[in-house]
């Protein structure tokens, strides 16, 4: 039996009605893959930028402090090298100035005979020799006067020598200080990328169920 020409229609029209069916299903698929799509997208890429961020200051921080150890380092060197010099110096003079009046009491026990036996005879020297004899005896005089000068600039250098130590200390603690700050903040970062990098992979999650 042949089909009739309204069966026939009919069947188009069930066809056709399918088909308009299937298509506004997948329009409306699309359209919520997209919204999804947009919606999560701009999460993922703050998420992304945000721990980028945290990673470039954690390596400009390590840099610092890196940087920050070799300047130290060079101070150190520097005053060790300084003191080493100044310690080596103060025992010279130290030496020279023990060593020059034993050497002024040898000679004063030597002529002091001499003096003596010819106290009598002073008004018979030379001027010109009368003259050197009192500048001779100046310079003895002055002699203790170096000395003390001697010992207060060695005291100075000393003084120097322990509030420079001490401003030393004062850099040292300051810099370690600031390196458990930076540890401390370095940690701190690396706890909240790890906190990220969990809720990117939970909103990862999530967008695959959604286009399940």
């Amino acid at each position: 039996m042949l089909p009739t020409i309204d069966s026939q229609f009919q069947l188009k029209n069930l066809i056709t009605s399918q088909e308009i069916a299937t298509s506004n299903s997948l329009k409306a698929q699309t359209r919520q893959n997209s919204a999804t799509s947009k919606w999560a997208s701009p999460i993922s890429g703050t998420l992304n930028d945000e721990a980028l961020r945290a990673e470039q200051e954690k390596q400009e921080k390590s840099k610092r402090l890196e940087q920050r150890r070799k300047h130290l380092s060079v101070i150190l060197e520097t005053e060790k090298n300084n003191f080493q010099t100044e310690l080596l110096s103060h025992r010279q003079s130290v030496s020279a100035g023990v060593t020059r009046p034993n050497f002024l009491r040898e000679i004063s026990d030597k002529e002091q005979p001499k003096i003596v036996d010819n106290k009598f005879h002073l008004n018979s020297i030379e001027e010109p020799k009368l003259e050197n004899l009192q500048l001779d005896e100046k310079r003895t005089l002055y002699q203790p006067q170096e000395l003390h000068q001697r010992f207060d600039n060695e005291q100075d250098k000393q003084y120097e020598r322990k509030n420079r130590n001490q401003q030393l200390k004062i850099i040292l603690q300051q810099q370690m200080d600031e390196f458990n700050q930076k540890e401390q903040e370095s940690e701190i970062l690396k706890q909240e990328e790890e906190r990220l990098l969990k809720d990117q992979w939970k909103l990862k999650q999530i967008e695959e169920e959604r286009k399940k």
